[in-house]
């Protein structure tokens, strides 16, 4: 993670997918700080690749510049479905570059929600 995408721009070629998920992480540790003592936001990756996981929240949360692939869709939610199998979730979410919606899969709700209305929205 860098701390602005601005100079993360400068090294990559087709960086949209990238950078959104820098500006999340960015966004997460702004909100909820970032520790190597507390974990109070991490990165799960223990046989599931979930790209974030808030623990204080039960928050699961994947980034995808776009869901419009159906195979990129289906890694997304194979993810959040597998990772309450490890982890207690009470929320999943998939955060988009512009796409909102609402998925139901086996294990409940997913909300898909554009990275500009994620950011301003009110987590308390």
């Amino acid at each position: 993670m860098l701390c602005d995408n601005g100079f993360l721009n400068l090294f990559l070629l087709n960086g949209e997918p990238s950078l959104l998920e820098n500006q999340v992480a960015i966004e997460l540790f702004r909100r909820f700080g970032h520790d190597t003592e507390h974990d109070t936001v991490y990165f799960y990756n223990s046989g599931i690749e979930v790209d974030f996981y808030v623990p204080e929240k039960e928050w699961a949360i994947q980034v995808s510049y776009s869901i419009s692939d159906v195979d990129t869709l289906k890694r997304e939610v194979t993810a959040l479905e597998k990772i309450t199998k490890v982890l207690p979730c009470s929320r999943r979410t998939i955060i988009t570059y512009d796409t909102e919606e609402t998925i139901t899969d086996k294990v409940g709700e997913i909300e898909v929600v554009p990275c500009w209305k994620w950011m301003i929205e009110d987590w308390n």
